[in-house]
């Protein structure tokens, strides 16, 4: 595999690439759906999966941001 352009890279290199076995995509999408009042958020879970089953990269497995993301106040 030829190196990274840099840390995020253009849909015509990905589809360029999605069969080399050296590159791993994964897909850190999140959905949030914000309630009537706005100020507060919710998240469906079914609902995200469900679409990130439709519109994913091939091959490219669920990470989940809010999982692998520090909320902490500090």
């Amino acid at each position: 595999m030829s190196g990274l352009p840099g840390p995020l890279v253009s849909v015509d290199w990905l589809v360029e690439r999605l069969d080399d076995s050296d590159l791993r995509v994964f897909d850190c999408s999140i959905d949030v759906v914000r309630t009537d009042g706005g100020a507060d958020a919710s998240f469906d879970a079914t609902e995200a999966m469900d679409r990130w089953r439709e519109a994913h990269v091939p091959g490219a497995p669920f990470a989940d941001l809010v999982a692998l993301s520090d909320n902490s106040d500090g």
